[in-house]
């Protein structure tokens, strides 16, 4: 673990600031946090080249992609050297949901402050029903905050997406950590292969959040 460079990059808000509690819990190591400017009219590519621009070259260094980033991550090792490996947490390789290939963007967007505004509902799709009071309302000030036109992007990335050519040409050591009680992703693909490792957890869709603990001792294994 020492010596070795972790690479975050986070789900759809896109902020990073939902890693706070997965970062407190490894003080020990160097952690660097990839924030995504909020840009509509990105694609997948423009992702991955942004995530490439923030690793220097020359030292070794694990991704760990949560959720929107799993996609990313898979084509960044391909375009960089210094990725030894990679974490996938909650994360998919082609739609995660088939809803969002048949509702409108707009009708998410809804559902989407339904949530928010709803503690339960919050507890029950993201940080999971044990999650305390101040961390569901951290998740919800985060989640807020993702700018409109930027969600209906990302959401409209996610509707036609299909990176199993990319995990196909994955090859550094490979672990995928899946939610058992994932109620966003339905859909999470395949990653079993040469090299790669698949671990379930009994958590909700934001496992780095609601067990970060159990996540980095999955990880440590």
């Amino acid at each position: 673990m020492r010596g070795i460079r972790w690479i975050l990059l986070p789900g759809l808000d896109g902020s990073g600031d939902l890693f706070e509690w997965f970062a407190r819990c490894r003080p020990d190591v160097e952690i660097h946090v990839v924030r995504y400017p909020a840009n509509a009219g990105w694609q997948i590519d423009d992702y991955v080249a942004h995530a490439d621009a923030a690793i220097a070259y020359g030292r070794a260094c694990v991704v760990v992609a949560e959720s929107f980033s799993g996609p990313i991550a898979l084509k960044l090792q391909r375009r960089n050297a210094s990725v030894a490996g990679v974490v996938l947490v909650a994360s998919f390789v082609i739609c995660p949901n088939p809803l969002l290939k048949i509702v409108p963007a707009a009708a998410f967007r809804s559902h989407l402050r339904t949530v928010l505004t709803s503690s339960l509902l919050m507890r029950a799709m993201c940080p999971g029903f044990a999650a305390s009071r101040a961390r569901v309302e951290a998740v919800q000030r985060i989640v807020r905050a993702i700018p409109v036109d930027v969600l209906r992007a990302r959401l409209r990335l996610l509707r036609d997406l299909d990176e199993r050519d990319a995990l196909r040409q994955v090859d550094v050591p490979l672990l995928a950590i899946a939610a058992n009680h994932d109620r966003l992703v339905s859909v999470q693909g395949n990653f079993f292969g040469p090299g790669s490792e698949h671990v379930a957890l009994d958590g909700p869709h934001f496992l780095l959040q609601a067990k970060p603990e159990k996540c980095w001792q999955v990880i440590d294994e």
